[in-house]
């Protein structure tokens, strides 16, 4: 890892203020296995950041880079609930009921 992830986090922050993007709050993990920075944005939703396009952000200021990075930010992937489990955040949708099963019922198959 060769950049901090505050710093990764200050970028995010930064580029989300510029575009005048949505997002409030930022977490950013680092995951050695896959060389690569995961944002997660205001606890629903999260995109990937490739440690190089950070990398060559930071060494040169790329334009076409930075409008790389900002467009993962603009067009994030909403987390499914599994991955909720994993990272100990609330569920999607905590108010609606949870769904009733009759394990007393005999279904004919």
């Amino acid at each position: 890892m060769r950049h901090s992830e505050e710093k990764v986090t200050q970028i995010v922050r930064n580029l989300s203020q510029e575009r005048e993007l949505p997002w409030n709050s930022f977490q950013v993990a680092y995951r050695n296995d896959y060389q690569d920075y995961q944002v997660l944005l205001n606890n629903n939703y999260r995109c990937e950041l490739r440690e190089k396009l950070i990398d060559v952000y930071l060494d040169n200021g790329d334009p076409d880079i930075k409008m790389e990075i900002e467009f993962r930010l603009a067009h994030p992937i909403e987390l499914e609930d599994w991955e909720r489990d994993d990272l100990d955040l609330p569920a999607a949708g905590d108010d609606k009921k949870d769904i009733a099963v009759d394990d007393s019922a005999n279904y004919d198959f």
